[in-house]
């Protein structure tokens, strides 16, 4: 699979089994192997190496409970869920955020898009690319574009313009919220982590979802 700027492998359950990143800049083309165990739980994933490394590049190793819930990314952040498999918090940076404390005051939509937000007395126009992303956010009082964002086939910002001092929204891809501390997107029964490209915790309705209980779309 390709979307621009690395392309994937996948087995027949759509587990992803490597990233090829094409060489940019200084920085040389890369393949990042992914290793999952017998849960389809990712247990190594290979980093991206620096052209001038300051940091030695070691795989990260995730952990999960025996829930299947992920409980440390293996790049720093350990996560804590509740008895219903929601996520509690996150312990390097603050308290997962919510929705509803995201800072707008208020929200239109047509046709199941979002088409407007109102954050600190301005109202911002959305337009959206062909898939249903947030691509702009356009400053309704005088017509100036604030901000430009595209994005890859997994939902990770390619490109991530602001202007204008706009300090960003945390909306973008497939319109959902963005929590801010861990990149992750709220999609109401779970988050989901466009770096991996998958769930952090099961599906909630089990098998009946497919046998990749991780997967956030089909192969």
């Amino acid at each position: 699979m390709r979307n621009g700027t690395s392309s994937y492998q996948f087995d027949p359950i759509a587990k992803r089994l490597s990233e090829a990143v094409p060489a940019a800049g200084s920085s040389p083309a890369q393949n990042l192997p992914y290793q999952a165990n017998a849960l389809n739980q990712y247990t190594s994933i290979a980093p991206l190496t620096r052209s001038t490394p300051a940091i030695p590049a070691i795989p990260a190793t995730p952990a999960f409970d025996l829930d299947g819930n992920l409980t440390d990314d293996g790049d720093g952040t350990t996560f804590e869920w509740n008895a219903d498999s929601k996520r509690g918090g996150e312990r390097r940076r603050t308290t997962l955020a919510s929705p509803g404390g995201c800072g707008a005051k208020g929200m239109a939509t047509h046709q199941n898009r979002m088409v407007h937000v109102e954050k600190d007395d301005m109202v911002m126009l959305n337009t959206f690319d062909a898939n249903g992303n947030i691509s702009e956010y356009i400053n309704l009082a005088n017509g100036d574009i604030d901000a430009h964002m595209e994005y890859d086939a997994f939902g990770r910002k390619i490109v991530d313009e602001t202007y204008n001092n706009f300090q960003g929204h945390p909306y973008g891809f497939s319109t959902k919220y963005e929590d801010t501390e861990t990149g992750y997107l709220y999609y109401g029964y779970r988050f989901y982590d466009p770096q991996s490209g998958r769930w952090p915790n099961r599906d909630p309705i089990e098998e009946q979802g497919g046998y990749n209980l991780y997967g956030f779309v089909g192969n």
